[in-house]
């Protein structure tokens, strides 16, 4: 006789077989078959597994974090380049050089993260920039010479480009492409924030004289740095075009179960194997020939023969 559980549906028991179960989940499977033929893309797979749900949410809350600690580094000169000009005692020109060693720093991070992040992931990447955001941010305040000073704000600029770029692209890979838009609005408000933290720092110390103060700005990349690496996900867009895809299988599953609670019945559609690996500056539009994200372009980079396309 065929073992029969209870199970308690709508607030209504009812009676499942084993048999039933198997039979349920090979329909469902071949429904899925059906509708996706070739296999389905991650956005697909992400709109199956509840779309925009907790999991992301909970992501957000990560990288609001991370950008925030960003922006309050970025800022930093609005008041601390005052501040040196007066502790160190260099010239109103020489501030303004640091300013550009820092964003010519942060350049050269945009092209030196981005290569990293196709390598090894976007996770790894971020925490890394996060660490030595934290060490040039909290050194920077409490240099007592020029050379030093221009030392950690360009490494500052280095892993502020780091760290706000491959948060970016972390928020816009993992939600489908409808819900991109409203990751650039959670980092929008994570810059604010970042920025009204500097104003806070600074009116606390108003009346100090010095620099030192300001390394308090460094504990928001402290605090992300921690997080990360026990919090952070990597990206299933980046696993499935690393020729992961049982890794991308395995996350997208665990999207699933925190957006939909565990339901042993209910199947994903299978991803589609990504034949192109896409470049860091793109928008992970890995199912789309062409779309924009803040006027960026999509660009495409063929694994066989290392072909670059630019639609």
């Amino acid at each position: 006789m065929a073992r029969l559980e209870v199970l308690t549906i709508n607030q209504q028991a009812v009676l499942r077989s084993p048999e039933a179960d198997e039979e349920a989940t090979s329909l469902e499977t071949d429904g899925l078959t059906a509708r996706f033929p070739g296999g389905a893309s991650v956005d697909q797979v992400l709109e199956a597994a509840g779309g925009c749900g907790r999991f992301q949410y909970r992501v957000f809350l990560l990288l609001f974090l991370t950008y925030a600690s960003g922006a309050v580094i970025m800022m930093e000169p609005v008041f601390l380049n005052k501040l040196a000009e007066e502790s160190i005692g260099f010239s109103s020109l020489e501030a303004h050089s640091i300013t550009s060693a820092f964003f010519a720093a942060f350049f050269a991070g945009l092209y030196l993260w981005g290569f990293l992040g196709d390598k090894y992931g976007r996770a790894p990447v971020l925490t890394a920039c996060l660490l030595l955001l934290f060490f040039s941010g909290a050194s920077a305040p409490v240099m007592h010479s020029l050379s030093g000073y221009a030392a950690m704000r360009g490494l500052s600029g280095l892993a502020c480009a780091g760290v706000m770029n491959t948060t970016f692209v972390l928020g816009v890979e993992i939600v489908p492409s409808e819900w991109r838009a409203n990751a650039k609005g959670v980092l929008a408000l994570a810059w604010v924030s970042g920025t009204l933290l500097l104003v806070l720092v600074a009116w606390l110390f108003k009346d100090d004289q010095g620099m030192a103060g300001f390394s308090t700005c460094s504990i928001p990349a402290l605090l992300s740095f921690v997080l990360c690496l026990r919090y952070l996900p990597e990206s299933p867009r980046f696993l499935l075009s690393a020729g992961q895809q049982d890794r991308a299988n395995e996350q997208l599953a665990g999207i699933a179960a925190c957006n939909l609670g565990p339901h042993p019945w209910t199947q994903l559609p299978s991803l589609t194997p990504s034949k192109s690996c896409l470049l860091y500056t793109s928008d992970a539009a890995d199912e789309e020939d062409s779309v924009d994200l803040g006027g960026r372009r999509i660009i495409k980079k063929k694994k066989k023969d290392d072909r670059i396309e630019i639609v």
